[in-house]
């Protein structure tokens, strides 16, 4: 299993906070527990200066790149290969309901560069009850993430 640090922090401090918190898992879990984890960054915080997260590469971390993104793969995955000039990315998250046709072009694409898929179906901060609203069906929870 595979768990990611969500470093959503203003961007001048997802650096100092990221490795403090990564020090302060390892201490907790031990190295065996930190082979599974990861960092993930956000669409905001990649939008600038973002090849300085290599940082969390060089010392061992998987990085995902939570883009969130809704485009077509050819489009969407020119932000992909931008990314990947800059930043060492191993998983960036599409959405699922781009369907399944568009998801398996990503896939195929993404495998060349050794970067996962992580397709989401909507987003977590939803409440439940607009959820199944918008779906029409009930037991929708807001765990909703697909791998």
């Amino acid at each position: 299993m595979k768990y990611f640090l969500a470093l959503d922090f203003p961007i001048n401090e997802i650096i100092p906070r990221g490795l403090y918190a990564l020090e302060f898992l390892e201490g907790l879990f031990g190295t065996k527990f930190m082979r599974n984890v990861g960092v993930k960054l956000n669409a905001y915080s990649l939008k600038r200066n973002f090849g300085e997260y290599n940082i969390f590469k060089e010392i061992g971390f998987d990085i995902f790149a939570d883009e969130k993104i809704f485009h077509g793969a050819d489009t969407g995955y020119r932000i992909i290969d931008e990314l990947k000039a800059e930043l060492d990315v191993d998983y960036v998250s599409v959405a699922a309901l781009l369907g399944q046709k568009i998801l398996r072009e990503y896939v195929e694409k993404a495998r060349k560069q050794n970067v996962k898929i992580i397709s989401f179906t909507i987003h977590t901060k939803i409440p439940e009850k607009d959820a199944e609203e918008m779906h029409n069906r009930k037991g929708f929870g807001n765990d909703l993430c697909s791998g």
